[in-house]
């Protein structure tokens, strides 16, 4: 984000609009899982250098 707090701030947000990721459906809480997984295997990489 433009505004980042933090040198490697990540943002993953659902393009659905919901009050909580409970509320998503099961294939869009499976996309999130998945990103998420992928986002921390490349910061991990990313510091392992």
């Amino acid at each position: 984000p433009p505004w980042a707090r933090y040198p490697f701030e990540i943002w993953i947000v659902p393009h659905q609009q919901v009050a909580d990721l409970a509320a998503l459906g099961a294939e869009a809480r499976a996309d999130m899982a998945a990103l998420v997984s992928i986002a921390a295997g490349k910061l991990d990489a990313a510091f392992d250098a």
